[in-house]
């Protein structure tokens, strides 16, 4: 694909990531660690859209420290599903509350309910996400004291929720970087407008924060998933229930220095469904993967395109096969494009661009040994064909 072309890929992208409706707000630093007995106080004010948002936890909810500007009161709960809405209104002790608020338990991966009924303590010290259901919307201004940086901060493998705060925005503008010593699979926000999780891949944050204080993302849950007890940092360190956790594609947000897009984000021409494929004839798939990794300095980006094939397997292999160069079970397609297919009729495709300052690319040459190549050929290993 040309440098024509990879325009319009990108101008696509551009209009994918304009998401709205997500909390929204502002947020500052009061008090820094060398001067708060080695932590964090944090100021915030949030946006809150009437039902379900995902913001920052602090120590003294739901005390003052948590004040809506506007009234809140009244209203009519939307409902998101049956089972859903049992489950709040059998944790609402108070119908007349115009807050309620839950937290994640990981050991029994569920929600306890905070207020008005406290059946749960999250760990204080930590920079935690929790649920708020407010029955209008508001601004909410709130203080977050003693928060402890992010070197101490120990995740557990699987789902963690996060109170984006800015020691974390700070670190991915200035080091490009937050997975620390974490292989995250999945990262999402929460769109607070639809009622619906929007997946947001780590690269995708990172691109968006505009300055080391930038204060769109402070204060906004961020619920990431993690393979591996880990921290994060920089190369040095009544009628709703609460949503559900968010399906993901389950592959790494990180890859050596490579971070993942969202998904469908490149489009490297592979579709669900049956297509002809020119000589190739009639081919029915099944897409697995549509992305690209892009490395940290933003000089070239890894398109990843697997999918698995019900119809037409042969014929496309034979095409492929008779255009390329082999090196073992991995092929190089017109001495650019890396493929194989493995022992499932699952073919991968990796392409390499290079990235100019315009944000134009132009494909070049794919290097067998790059660590995103590395990866797929480790998780699908190549079949004889």
């Amino acid at each position: 694909m040309g440098v024509c072309c990879m325009k319009k890929v990108f101008l696509v992208l551009l209009l994918v990531l304009m998401v709205g409706g997500v909390v929204s707000g502002a947020g500052k630093i009061i008090s820094l660690p060398e001067k708060n007995g080695g932590l964090y106080d944090y100021e915030y004010t949030t946006q809150l859209q009437k039902g379900w948002n995902l913001i920052a936890f602090s120590e003294n909810f739901p005390t003052s420290a948590y004040q809506l500007s506007s009234q809140v009161g009244g209203g009519v709960l939307p409902s998101i599903n049956k089972a859903l809405r049992e489950f709040y209104e059998s944790s609402s002790d108070d119908e007349d509350a115009p807050l309620y608020a839950f937290a994640y338990d990981k050991l029994s991966n569920d929600y306890k309910q905070l207020f008005p009924s406290a059946e749960f303590e999250l760990p204080t010290g930590d920079p935690s996400a929790i649920w708020v259901y407010s029955k209008e919307a508001g601004e909410l201004k709130h203080f977050v004291p003693n928060v402890k940086p992010l070197s101490q901060i120990q995740l557990k493998s699987g789902w963690n929720f996060l109170a984006i705060n800015p020691e974390m925005v700070s670190i991915m503008f200035n080091q490009k970087e937050i997975a620390g010593t974490c292989s995250i699979s999945e990262s999402y926000l929460f769109n607070s407008e639809s009622q619906e999780w929007v997946a947001y891949s780590v690269s995708t944050l990172i691109n968006e924060i505009d300055g080391s204080d930038d204060g769109d993302f402070m204060g906004m849950g961020w619920v990431i998933k993690v393979s591996n007890d880990c921290t994060l940092g920089g190369s040095g360190s009544s009628g709703v229930g609460v949503p559900s956790l968010p399906g993901g594609s389950g592959f790494p947000e990180t890859i050596g220095d490579y971070l993942k897009r969202s998904d469908n984000d490149f489009s490297p021409g592979i579709a669900d469904g049956c297509n002809e494929m020119g000589s190739i004839g009639e081919v029915c798939m099944e897409v697995i993967l549509d992305s690209a990794y892009d490395n940290t300095a933003w000089e070239e980006t890894y398109s990843v395109g697997i999918m698995k094939l019900t119809e037409g397997f042969d014929s496309f292999v034979d095409s492929y096969n008779s255009k390329s160069e082999a090196s073992g079970n991995v092929k190089k397609l017109e001495e650019k494009t890396i493929w194989w297919a493995s022992s499932d009729n699952t073919i991968i495709l990796i392409q390499n661009y290079e990235v100019f300052p315009d944000n134009s690319m132009s494909s070049s040459e794919t290097d067998g040994d790059n660590p995103v190549v590395q990866y797929f050929v480790g998780e699908y290993p190549p079949a004889l064909i």
